[in-house]
């Protein structure tokens, strides 16, 4: 909250909150209490099956970074640099997330929950959202906050949705082996991982578009003038032909009627995915 309320660029990411736990009540609750104190707009929320598929676009073509491009930014050379360093150095949990982001594409598969968020440089600001639930914070003192910090208030929850699940698997091979997986990142002291978001802009804002195409496509700038401009500028061309046709026609269902007819007659609609696509 310390940036200016009408500065940078609003942008939209979608947030999933991976199938293995997507029906813990009390964990959804607990994240979007926090993204709401973090400032996050909720646009959209809801259940979305997610396919082998789906998956993989999601975390592996969505993300791919050409060759070219890292080396012209420099990633190739961190990468390298973290290739190189020794195998008996302990790595941090927020270097280790920073260095090895992805996971794998059978996590995604199922019913996640997915959020659609909004926010000035969105992304950005959602990884280290992440990362300050993911790690424990060294900076925050107990005289500083009655409350428990953020990381062990989430780890706590992780930990009872995590145990209410295995009891649900305890007498299948695949719960064994997940309950082996999240002892083993607790020992490394790594929480188990239950959210997920593109690691690059670009793949997010293609996420985005993959799974909610009828949104606008194009960022808010949140510089560009007062509010009452932008609506003038952007919205008010649109909404009175339409508001016209709705008094004249005096639908039954007068919402869904104009928004229907937004859609139709808006000529920056962005294009729609092709149905192979979302398959």
């Amino acid at each position: 909250m310390a940036a200016a309320p009408h500065s940078g660029t609003v942008t939209r990411v979608p947030l999933f909150v991976l199938p293995a736990f997507a029906r813990q009540g009390e964990l959804l609750y607990f994240i979007k209490c926090r993204l709401h104190e973090a400032g996050f707009v909720v646009v959209r929320e809801e259940y979305r099956l997610v396919n082998a598929e789906l998956a993989e676009r999601l975390c592996v073509k969505l993300d791919d970074v050409p060759e070219y491009v890292k080396i012209a930014t420099g990633q190739a050379l961190n990468n390298d640099a973290n290739r190189r360093q020794s195998p008996n150095e302990k790595l941090s949990p927020t270097v280790q997330r920073r260095i090895d982001p992805m996971i794998s594409p059978s996590k995604m598969v199922g019913m996640a929950y997915v959020l659609l968020l909004a926010y000035r440089d969105c992304h950005a600001r959602l990884l280290d959202f992440i990362t300050s639930l993911e790690t424990p914070s060294t900076h925050v003192s107990e005289e500083e906050t009655p409350d428990p910090p953020l990381h062990e208030a989430y780890s706590e929850l992780l930990r009872l949705a995590t145990k209410s699940i295995q009891e649900q698997e305890n007498n299948s091979a695949d719960g064994d082996k997940n309950k082996n997986a999240e002892e083993k990142e607790e020992e490394n002291g790594i929480v188990p991982r239950a959210l997920w978001v593109n690691t690059t802009k670009a793949g997010a804002r293609q996420a985005g578009q993959l799974l909610f195409p009828r949104l606008l496509a194009e960022d808010v700038p949140a510089g560009g003038g007062t509010p009452r401009e932008y609506v003038h500028e952007q919205l008010k061309r649109a909404l009175l032909p339409a508001l016209a046709d709705l008094v004249r026609e005096k639908p039954v269902e007068p919402i869904r009627w104009l928004a229907e007819r937004l859609l139709e007659t808006n000529t920056q609609t962005p294009p729609m995915i092709p149905a192979e696509d979302t398959k």
